[in-house]
């Protein structure tokens, strides 16, 4: 039970690296060690493992992919301004203890953007993914191998998204619906959420009217 306890218990799983190339595929031990949460005396059991009765702790872990609106308010989108062509807003991860999407390479997490006209009709629509993305095995395939992008959201990073809209849009764009869930992606697919086996609720909706088409 005192060593499930300490901090460090948890980085002899959610720690993994590619033992030919090096490259860590999850490294939620070092981010935890780098975070306010950490600063402040935040364990990954004070979040993610509720204590039952007796004072044992209960090892279901809660994830995105096991409890629905895990997320929800700790993932904001504001600031969303249109400047034609120019589309931009903040994506904000409040999680203080680890970046978002956590864990390996199949999480992704998407900011999902529908432009719809006059007649509520969606006329363009963007996605933008945060995730790790990686080389795969040589030959083998399948398993990571080497870290080629990084896109995560960082412990209470606020980070600008700006798109360029198709000049067909001009004078369209009257309003915008936003969502941001949680896809699971094979390796082989590489963050492609239209081949994902598992499709989150959404963790945050909004929408955006603008007082006149844009």
């Amino acid at each position: 039970r005192a060593k499930m306890a300490r901090p460090d218990f948890c980085g002899a799983c959610h720690v993994m690296k590619n033992p030919m190339s090096g490259h860590y595929m999850m490294t939620l031990q070092s981010e935890w060690e780098s975070s306010p949460a950490a600063k402040d005396g935040v364990t990954c059991q004070g979040c993610h493992m509720a204590p039952r009765e007796g004072g044992q702790r209960y090892h279901g872990f809660d994830t995105a992919v096991r409890k629905s609106g895990i997320y929800t308010g700790d993932l904001g989108v504001s600031d969303v301004t249109l400047e034609f062509p120019t589309l931009s807003m903040i994506v904000e991860n409040r999680v203080m203890g680890h970046s978002i999407p956590a864990g390996g390479p199949t999480r992704t997490l998407a900011l999902e953007i529908s432009c719809k006209d006059e007649q509520g009709r969606e006329i363009h629509r963007i996605v933008e993914r945060f995730a790790k993305a990686f080389t795969l095995m040589p030959i083998v395939g399948l398993m990571p191998y080497k870290l080629i992008q990084n896109a995560q959201l960082q412990s209470g990073e606020k980070r600008t998204v700006t798109f360029t809209l198709p000049d067909a849009l001009t004078g369209k764009v009257r309003s915008l619906d936003l969502v941001l869930r949680m896809y699971e992606v094979s390796d082989e697919f590489q963050g492609d959420i239209g081949k994902a086996h598992w499709v989150g609720e959404p963790v945050l909706t909004k929408e955006i009217r603008f007082s006149g088409a844009l």
